[in-house]
């Protein structure tokens, strides 16, 4: 069997912290049951493996296991599918202290960690995305759009501060966006949808002239012309917050192309 490799959990900075950037380093490695995750900490946290539920919701309550040794803590990954980690600190898992892991079955060839060279970047939707797949396939939406045929519909949820801008991304980046193709953000009260026209209103969640602002209720988006589309939320700061995406679109001629 291949040898398992420790990997050294790291968010936007080394280390188990209050930070961002958990789910974009998780999604530049491939983990392999017998792999370890080890946390390293200052301070006042801990690791729990929750459900994808209290993942989402940040709850802490009913973790399906705790560790609460001194740093640092080591993880052995005995099975494989999805696993869920989060600091149960009250407030630390709000701040970013989050990571989700996908785990493979262990092979005989390269090394537990070697990644295999994968045809789209990885993201965070794991198993890679599928077209009009159910929910709860994906840690942030209910539907792959790649090899949608134009015209099909995918659900985009959830749509709410629960999620971090760097989840959204990381997500748009293994999708394939095509001309003709729909897009619903579904969303509770107290959310909206606005399209802004350019990266720097996006960028400084500039909300003062959107392109479109989408009033009903969990609104449908119809992909026009290829290029970038930028979307936020218009209430509040939830832009700020990390309520916005960007969705690179392709000609549907062009991605059918040999």
């Amino acid at each position: 069997l291949a040898m398992a490799v420790d990997y050294q959990v790291a968010g936007a900075a080394p280390g188990w912290s209050i930070q961002n950037g958990y789910t974009e380093w998780a999604a530049t490695n491939q983990f392999r049951v017998g792999d370890t995750l080890t946390f390293t900490y200052t301070g006042n946290h801990n690791v729990l493996e929750v459900s994808r539920a209290a993942y989402d919701s940040c709850d802490a309550s009913q973790p399906i296991q705790s560790y609460l040794t001194p740093s640092p803590i080591q993880v052995t990954l005995t099975t494989s599918g999805e696993h869920w980690f989060i600091c149960g600190v009250p407030g630390h898992c709000g701040g970013g202290m989050r990571v989700p892991i996908n785990v493979l079955e262990a092979t005989s060839g390269a090394p537990g960690g070697a990644p295999a060279v994968p045809s789209t970047p990885t993201g965070v939707a794991f198993p890679p995305p599928r077209p009009n797949s159910a929910a709860g396939n994906s840690p942030v939406l209910s539907a792959g759009l790649a090899a949608a045929a134009a015209g099909a519909l995918a659900i985009f949820t959830p749509w709410n501060l629960s999620m971090k801008k760097e989840d959204y991304k990381a997500w748009a980046a293994t999708q394939t966006f095509l001309t003709g193709q729909t897009l619903q953000f579904k969303y509770e009260s107290g959310h909206s949808l606005l399209a802004l026209a350019t990266q720097e209103a996006y960028n400084n969640c500039d909300l003062s002239n959107p392109v479109k602002t989408f009033t009903e209720p969990n609104p449908i988006v119809t992909l026009g012309a290829p290029g970038k589309k930028f979307y936020v939320c218009g209430v509040g700061n939830h832009c700020n917050a990390g309520m916005k995406v960007i969705i690179n679109v392709v000609s549907s001629a062009d991605a059918a192309a040999p």
